[in-house]
């Protein structure tokens, strides 16, 4: 491997074990699908998300610790892998507090929807996984995302006002025909189009993510689509709030 390959896995991944709350929710996530293979069912049965457990029963546990049970290692990776990238993403960005508000009101956001859905039609399941969490943080992404597009977009505007204020202020200055002066210079223009196609692959996630919900039986779609929903409107309220602190994606 070339030494600059190197530099660049150390840097990656060296930045994302700084995001010491996706970290500690990976490990949480192992630690659980150990204990399901020590105990088998049992812990399963007792917190997985079971609507007549969590209305009748009053376990409103369950809609925490369903969130860290998953059927199988391949459930399990699907959505570590989900927490690791688009987590660390997240987290780096917004910080260690407010990426622990979107995943936890994501998950438990949906786990609730989810247990009103399910009421509503007489459905009494059980559901597990952490994947209204993980797309609570594609709703994360998506906004952070947005957010940078149109900063982009307000930044070119302002530079090519400011451009055309001196060169107008100029006596040097050059003209066209129809008296417009020479556009300014874009020298972001590769990161605004590194975060504009960004934007339209993270759109794509969503949507791709969302329709394998439905191609596929026993999945908890209501979870995934209102733990989306709450991942974009708790992360539009923590952008209002802490803006200024938001570090741009590392795109």
């Amino acid at each position: 491997m070339a030494m600059y390959d190197q530099q660049w896995y150390r840097d990656f991944y060296g930045k994302y074990l700084t995001a010491l709350v996706m970290v500690v929710l990976f490990i949480a996530n192992l630690v659980f699908y150990i204990c399901e293979i020590l105990f088998g069912d049992e812990l399963i049965i007792g917190g997985a998300l079971i609507t007549e457990s969590v209305l009748n029963n009053g376990e409103w546990y369950r809609l925490i610790s369903a969130m860290f049970l998953h059927g199988d290692i391949f459930h399990l990776l699907s959505n570590m892998v989900g927490l690791f990238f688009l987590g660390g993403l997240v987290e780096i960005s917004m910080g260690h507090v407010e990426f622990a508000l979107i995943y936890l009101i994501s998950g438990i956001g949906g786990n609730i929807v989810s247990v009103i859905i399910d009421n509503s039609y007489d459905f009494f399941g059980y559901s597990i996984g952490a994947s209204g969490a993980v797309h609570g943080l594609i709703g994360a992404i998506l906004v952070l995302a947005i957010r940078e597009k149109l900063k982009d977009r307000a930044q070119k505007k302002e530079e090519a006002r400011s451009y055309n204020i001196e060169s107008l202020q100029d006596e040097n200055v050059t003209l066209y025909d129809d008296n417009t002066t020479n556009p300014a210079p874009d020298e972001n223009k590769e990161n605004r189009t590194t975060s504009g196609s960004f934007l339209y692959r993270v759109i794509f996630v969503a949507i791709f993510e969302i329709a394998i919900g439905f191609s596929e039986a026993n999945i908890n779609n209501v979870a995934h689509i209102g733990g989306f929903i709450i991942g974009v409107l708790v992360t539009c309220i923590l952008v209002l709030i802490c803006g200024k602190k938001i570090k741009p994606l590392n795109l």
